[in-house]
């Protein structure tokens, strides 16, 4: 089999390969990660369909839990006592539109100026999925800032965007983290993003 035939070769015999050898026992207990989102579901119902119908083995799915990888890491926070709310990147959107209503980054802006982005939800937008962007590639504000004054001397324009959404960035989740202390007392958690809490969880 070539690099490129395995890239579509369906995981499943190799998922029943694993659980085989997890024993049949009392509070037997096993994970497996399935796909983001919409894959999740076809995903779970794909190996269920091959062990109980094709195989008719249903007991290799006894204590076995099907999670995508979000989902394990809010289980493995909640258990060590660190309770996350999912949706911090819709949260993250609202703060920085009450960032750029308030024009409090005028003075720090090195590209944009505080009247543009309080100009229309269009910025919002475009910071938001940027910030995500960064994020989901491991990126976080403070390399954000690093990486934007290394591009100054190559790309002064560029590395003056970036360090506008690297300070976006900084500020809007340094407020998300005030609110979630100053809220402690009166709700279940904090919101956190997905790779927050992947990375929270990793690192547990």
């Amino acid at each position: 089999m070539t690099t490129f035939d395995s890239t579509f070769a369906t995981p499943i015999p190799w998922i029943v390969a694993q659980l085989e050898h997890v024993r049949a026992m009392a509070g037997r207990r096993a994970v497996v990660l399935v796909g983001a989102e919409r894959q999740a579901q076809a995903q779970a119902h794909a190996l269920r369909r091959h062990v109980c119908v094709a195989q008719a083995r249903p007991e290799l799915l006894a204590g076995v839990l099907l999670l995508r990888p979000v989902d394990l890491a809010r289980e493995i926070l909640v258990r060590a006592g660190r309770v996350h709310l999912p949706g911090g990147e819709a949260i993250r959107r609202l703060r920085i539109l009450q960032l750029f209503a308030s024009s409090a980054l005028a003075d720090e802006l090195r590209y944009f100026s505080a009247e543009q982005l309080r100009a229309g939800h269009g910025y919002v937008d475009a910071f938001a999925r940027t910030i995500a962007d960064l994020e989901d590639s491991g990126l976080d504000a403070a390399l954000t800032h690093t990486i934007a004054d290394a591009l100054t001397t190559d790309d002064g324009s560029a590395a003056h965007r970036l360090h506008d959404v690297a300070l976006t960035w900084s500020r809007v989740d340094r407020d998300s983290t005030a609110s979630g202390r100053a809220a402690s007392g009166r709700a279940a958690g904090r919101y956190a993003t997905v790779p927050q809490l992947l990375s929270e969880a990793t690192a547990t």
